[in-house]
């Protein structure tokens, strides 16, 4: 299992392929190297993300080896914990050869736009999946 230490805040913390989920039926991401988490110095979940390696969503954008950020969760008080594991997932991604890291999220909700903004995350382009209308973006590694 890879490790990958964190700094600051959440110091004592770790993305991580986790292993309690193949116990808490998450397998199918897990046993493809999907699944990421955030532990806190002692072992609490403080958040978690699936990176796939492909999204439709993206279908007519630049091709480019990246990874596509899904299912960003933080515990509720794990203040950084959305920062940190996207800071480590650009980390690993960078290490295995990634060019960017790709995400979306709805055009109405102007807090997490303007966040993704302060991140860094470019936008590029939108998306329609049913009722949900996002905004492409992604950061280049």
């Amino acid at each position: 299992m890879e490790r990958h230490g964190l700094s600051e805040r959440v110091s004592a913390g770790l993305l991580c392929g986790y292993a309690a989920a193949r116990e808490k039926g998450r397998s199918g991401c897990f046993q493809r190297g999907l699944l990421f988490v955030l532990e806190g110095e002692n072992g609490a979940l403080l958040g978690a993300v699936v990176l796939l390696p492909e999204d439709e969503r993206w279908d007519g954008q630049p091709s480019r080896r990246a990874w596509y950020v899904h299912n960003l969760v933080t515990a509720v008080g794990a203040s950084g914990a959305g920062k940190a594991i996207l800071r480590e997932a650009r980390k690993l991604a960078s290490s295995r050869s990634m060019e960017s890291m790709r995400l979306d999220c709805a055009d109405g909700n102007a807090r997490l736009n303007a966040w993704d903004d302060s991140q860094g995350d470019v936008p590029c382009g939108t998306c329609t999946d049913g009722p949900y209308h996002g905004l492409l973006r992604e950061k280049l590694l």
